[in-house]
């Protein structure tokens, strides 16, 4: 949007004289336009006090008029301050559905808090089917070594499939008849995060490096020591 990136000019100087005030006026007249992400930069200014007094409760607000457009940073940043009750009253519970909400945007940084949530207890019962799934979501989108820590952890707890055929095709979520993502082959193995029917169950592959939907019938059981349910996404 020419607005938004008039005020990224001003907020970093570029090609105009550098101005935290100049930045704030254009993101309030974008965001007022229905801008998500001049609203999202306008909560971070009132946060840290650039081009505006600091006001967390004003920060929460264009925070909040961002998240609503599904915009994911500013939905990871209201579970940041309800998790840490910063300029808000602590609510882990209210924390997880921002952090959802970001994460099923495909923000890998809540992917990354969700999944250690879910391994540590916090706010929700333990549960490693879940956190393998959205750590597998985080590390497969940005490579980050803590979601790659966190699944070598996880996996031993996870029932562990194994391929009797050739090779088994991988499809993408959420519609298991949407497109291939990847195949997994005789002698593969897999871990099994959600039985969804007699067919179809939702797996992890480290092989492929994917969650994705695989047919029951090519898979037969290797260990059964699962813990938790996976949620309806």
């Amino acid at each position: 949007e020419e607005l938004v990136e008039r005020g990224n000019n001003a907020y970093y100087g570029r090609g105009v004289a550098q101005s935290y005030t100049a930045a704030a006026d254009i993101y309030q007249a974008a965001a007022a336009q229905g801008s998500a992400e001049a609203a999202h930069y306008l909560g971070y200014m009132y946060q840290n006090g650039l081009g505006r007094e600091i006001s967390l409760s004003t920060a929460i607000d264009w925070y909040a008029q961002a998240a609503e457009a599904e915009y994911p940073q500013a939905q990871f940043t209201l579970g940041q301050l309800a998790e840490t009750g910063t300029g808000t009253r602590r609510n882990l519970r209210e924390a997880l559905r921002w952090y959802r909400q970001a994460a099923d945007n495909g923000y890998a940084l809540a992917q990354l808090r969700l999944g250690m949530m879910h391994a540590q207890g916090i706010g929700t019962p333990v549960d490693f089917i879940q956190a393998t799934y959205y750590s597998a979501l985080a590390y497969h989108r940005g490579g980050n070594k803590v979601a790659a820590q966190l699944l070598e952890t996880l996996l031993p707890y996870l029932p562990k499939l194994s391929t009797q055929l050739e090779y088994s095709t991988l499809w993408a979520l959420p519609e298991h008849d949407s497109r291939p993502v990847g195949q997994v082959y005789q002698g593969s193995e897999v871990y099994l995060l959600e039985q969804l029917s007699r067919d179809w169950m939702v797996v992890y592959s480290p092989e492929a490096r994917k969650v994705a939907y695989l047919n029951t019938r090519s898979f037969i059981p290797q260990t059964a020591t699962a813990v938790g349910n996976l949620e309806t996404r």
